[in-house]
Order: structure tokens, then C-alpha cells, then sequence
């Protein structure tokens, strides 16, 4: 239930559905009494996406999350690392070669280095199908052929294969590895959707270090004319405090935004 709402708020909070319609409602009231009020809302939205065009609102918030966790110490006995899924989709890698794979392509690259670095570890992929399986096929799968073609071998590699949210990675992830006290396990997802995930791992009682990888917003902070990059980057925002908010209320973690 918990997913289907998520997926249900989401799409009206995502930053481009909603402005535009706030922009129909807008249009629709210039043929009304309210013409007026709808002059205003369109005036409101131009203004919103100007500001968008030239201040990377969205990138401020990602660089606050990005670094609210930094990288854990690698030097000692590492017993396990986790990877959360979101770098590939299992669809479009499993039914064209070489598509499917994404800007979060640093979890995998990174994974590939923890690996090699700490051979004993164990490691494990963390990524069910977004809707229903997909032949079968899972991110995780398809995050375990790039890892071999990467040079991991397939037999070190361990996959979970039913989570679809980041809650559920962590529930599923815990009872997979049934992890020991005293154990050092690495937690590798992007920068920026490392609080939601250790507030989750946090909150099923699995304690992990992170590790985050995929940093892109650290330096954005200059102004620019671009409402393609300024949208892309709000909504990645949006979607992420969303998140956070959302898992807060449902009891999925401890706090609003977690920290060290």
C-alpha cells in the first residue's frame, strides 16, 4: 500500500506535472469569471519557472543531502558491502544491449573498486523490477552482469531481488545477510539518497557505514539560464525530501533527515 501511495503523491509532486497543471487551470480559467485569478496563476508560474531557469534551487537541496554523510573509512576489515539498486533498469538492459544504464552508474563503478579492494567481503545487490518482474529478470541482475563485465567474479556476487523501494531494501537486504555484531558492512548508493537509505538500514536494525558515490552537486552554485537542468534538478530534490518526509511519517525512519 505503502509503495502504490508513494508512487500516487509523487506524481503530483513531481515539480514539471505540477506546474504545468497549475498552468492549465490557469488557461482554462481565462475563459471564466475567475479569468482574472487564472491571469495570476499563469503569471505565477512564468515567474516560478524563470527563477528555476537561473537559480539552481535544486541543486542547493542536493548538495545539502550529498554531503550530510561522508565516505566511511576503507582501511579496516570490511565483512560485507551492499548496493543499492538505481543505476540500471532491468528492462532496457535486459532487452537492448547497452541500454537501460544511468546517471547513478557510479554505484556499480564503485562497487567493482570496494570489491577488489577487500576480497574477502561479501557483496550484495539490492533491486527488485519497479512493477512486476520483467522475464524474470531483476535490477540486481542486471547490476551483477555489469559487475562481471566490470571483472568481479559471479560466484562472490549476491543478489535480493524483491525490494522496490528503499525501505524495502533494507528489510530484505537484513534478512539476506543476517549480519553479526561487531561486522563491518559498507552501504554504496548515490551522495545524495544516502540519508533516506541509512535511515532505513537504521531503522531495521542492520548497522551499516556509508559510502556514498555519484556526486554531482557539490560545486552547482552559480547562476545559469537553463530550465531543462533547473527542473531535472528539483525534481530529483522534490522526489528525495518527499522521500524523506514520507518514510518519517510512515514510521520508515527515525527522523526527517538523518544523520551521521
Amino acid at each position: 500500500m505503502f509503495f502504490w501511495l508513494s508512487k500516487a503523491i509523487w506524481t503530483l509532486a513531481d515539480p514539471a506535472n505540477f506546474l504545468l497543471l497549475a498552468a492549465a487551470l490557469g488557461t482554462a480559467l481565462l475563459w471564466t469569471r475567475a479569468a482574472r485569478v487564472g491571469r495570476i496563476l499563469i503569471a505565477l508560474v512564468v515567474v516560478i519557472l524563470l527563477t528555476i531557469s537561473v537559480v539552481p534551487l535544486g541543486a542547493y537541496a542536493l548538495a545539502f543531502l550529498e554531503d550530510r554523510f561522508p565516505p566511511a573509512e576503507t582501511e579496516a576489515k570490511v565483512d560485507g558491502i551492499v548496493v543499492l539498486g538505481g543505476a540500471v533498469d532491468a528492462e532496457g538492459y535486459f532487452e537492448k544491449p547497452g541500454s537501460g544504464i544511468n546517471g547513478a552508474f557510479g554505484r556499480i563503478l564503485e562497487a567493482a573498486r570496494l570489491a577488489r579492494q577487500n576480497p574477502s567481503a561479501r557483496l550484495i545487490l539490492s533491486g527488485g523490477p519497479k512493477i512486476g518482474p520483467i522475464a524474470g529478470r531483476s535490477e540486481a541482475d542486471a547490476a551483477r552482469e555489469l559487475l562481471v563485465e566490470l571483472g568481479v567474479a559471479n560466484e562472490r556476487i549476491e543478489v535480493e531481488t524483491d525490494s522496490r523501494d528503499t525501505y524495502e531494501n533494507a528489510v530484505y537486504v537484513k534478512r539476506l545477510v543476517q549480519p553479526a555484531a561487531g561486522e563491518h558492512w559498507l552501504l554504496v548508493t548515490s551522495a545524495f539518497h544516502m540519508p533516506r537509505a541509512m535511515g532505513c538500514f537504521r531503522a531495521v536494525g542492520f548497522p551499516v557505514f556509508a559510502f556514498p558515490v555519484d556526486y554531482k552537486y557539490g560545486a552547482a552554485s552559480a547562476p545559469r539560464f537553463d530550465l531543462f537542468d533547473g527542473l531535472s534538478e528539483l525534481k530529483y530534490a522534490m522526489h528525495e525530501y518527499v522521500g524523506l518526509i514520507a518514510y518519517r511519517l510512515a514510521g520508515k525512519t527515525q527522523s526527517v533527515i538523518p544523520a551521521p
